[in-house]
C-alpha cells in the first residue's frame, strides 16, 4: 500500500521546491516555492519568469521571482533561505506570535538579499553549510551560466551576506549545488552538461578534485546524507538515484532506476537508510538504501 495523501491545495504556479522547517519550534511549518513562465506575445522574446512562496498559513505574493530551493538555517533562528531567477539570494525570518500558541500568526520578514550582479543569470539551487555542525553557515548557490557562488555573512554579528568565491564550474546549467555536510569544505556539482563534479574550497577552484560523467543526462539533485559521513546521492534526468560513497567518486556504489527524471532527492531527518525521491513523471518513491544495494519501498505516483 501507497503513502496515503493528508492534504493537497493548487499552487496556482508550477511547485517545484517544498520543504519542512527542522528548526525546534518551527518543524510544523511547510514552504514551497513556484514559478511560471509567462510568454510575451511580442517578438522581441520578453518572456517574464513569475513565482510565490508560500508558508503555512502565509502566502507571499507579489514581486516573487522563480524559486528552486530552500534551506535553514540550524541554529535555532528560524531562517529560510531563497535563490530567484532574477539572480537574487533571499533570506526570510520566521517569527510566532508571542507565547507561540497561535500557528496561524506567522509573520515572515524579508531580512537579507544578494544579487549576483550578473545580467540574465539565474540562480538555481542554494545549500546551508551548517546542517550537521554547529558552525559559521555559509551559502552555495548554482547558477544558470553554470557557475557557483559561496556567500558569507560579514562580521562576527552576521552582518550582510557578500559572495566571498565564485568560479566556472560548468560549461550548462547548473542544476545544483550541496555541501558535504561532514566536511563543509567540500562541495558537489551537478548540471546540464551530465557531469558530476566535487570541489575542494581550500584548493583552486580552476580544477575540480574529482570529475564524474556515468550520468547519461543532466545532473538535477545532490544530496550528502546527514547522519552516515560517506553517504551520498545523486539524481538525474537519466532516471536514475545513484549512491555514492565520498572517498571514491569514480563510480557509484550501487543505482536504481525510478522512472522519470529525478529532480529533488531528500534524506530522511533520522534515518540513514530512508531517501525520498521526486521524479517528474513517476511520482514519489521511497528508497530504501542497505550498504550495496537500494531500493524502493513505498511509491505515490502521477505525482510530480
Amino acid at each position: 500500500m501507497g503513502p496515503k495523501t493528508l492534504a493537497k491545495f493548487d499552487t496556482g504556479f508550477t511547485a517545484d521546491a517544498v520543504e519542512f522547517c527542522p528548526v525546534e519550534g518551527f518543524t510544523d511549518i511547510v514552504t514551497v516555492g513556484t514559478y511560471q513562465l509567462l510568454k510575451s506575445e511580442n517578438s522581441d522574446n520578453s518572456n517574464k519568469r513569475v513565482g510565490k512562496l508560500f508558508v503555512m498559513n502565509v502566502n507571499l505574493e507579489g514581486d516573487v521571482p522563480e524559486l528552486r530551493s530552500h534551506r535553514y538555517l540550524s541554529d535555532n533562528s528560524s531562517i529560510l533561505g531563497s535563490v530567484n531567477a532574477d539572480g537574487t539570494t533571499i533570506l526570510y525570518k520566521f517569527k510566532k506570535s508571542d507565547d507561540g500558541s497561535d500557528v496561524s500568526k506567522i509573520s515572515v520578514e524579508q531580512i537579507e538579499k544578494c544579487n549576483n550582479g550578473q545580467e540574465n543569470v539565474l540562480s538555481l539551487s542554494l545549500d546551508w553549510s551548517d546542517r550537521c555542525q554547529k558552525i559559521a553557515p555559509s551559502i552555495a548557490v548554482s547558477q544558470s551560466n553554470g557557475t557557483i557562488l559561496i556567500l558569507e555573512p560579514q562580521g562576527n554579528s552576521g552582518g550582510s551576506w557578500t559572495i566571498t568565491k565564485q568560479w566556472k564550474a560548468h560549461d550548462l546549467e547548473a542544476w545544483i549545488v550541496a555541501y558535504n555536510y561532514h566536511n563543509t569544505s567540500i562541495i558537489y556539482t551537478g548540471a546540464d552538461d551530465c557531469k558530476f563534479k566535487s570541489w575542494d574550497l581550500r584548493m583552486d577552484t580552476s580544477i575540480p578534485t574529482t570529475v564524474s560523467k556515468i550520468h547519461a543526462a543532466g545532473v538535477c539533485t545532490i544530496q550528502s546524507n546527514p547522519h552516515s559521513e560517506y553517504s551520498l546521492a545523486t539524481g538525474s534526468y537519466d532516471q536514475f538515484v545513484r549512491i555514492w560513497d565520498t572517498r571514491f567518486l569514480r563510480s557509484p556504489v550501487t543505482a536504481y532506476k525510478v522512472g522519470g527524471g529525478v529532480w529533488r532527492l531528500k534524506w530522511h531527518p533520522k534515518r540513514k537508510d530512508l531517501l525520498l525521491s521526486a521524479s517528474m513523471h513517476a511520482g514519489f518513491h521511497v528508497l530504501k538504501n542497505n550498504e550495496n544495494d537500494i531500493g524502493i519501498v513505498s511509491s505515490k505516483k502521477n505525482l510530480s
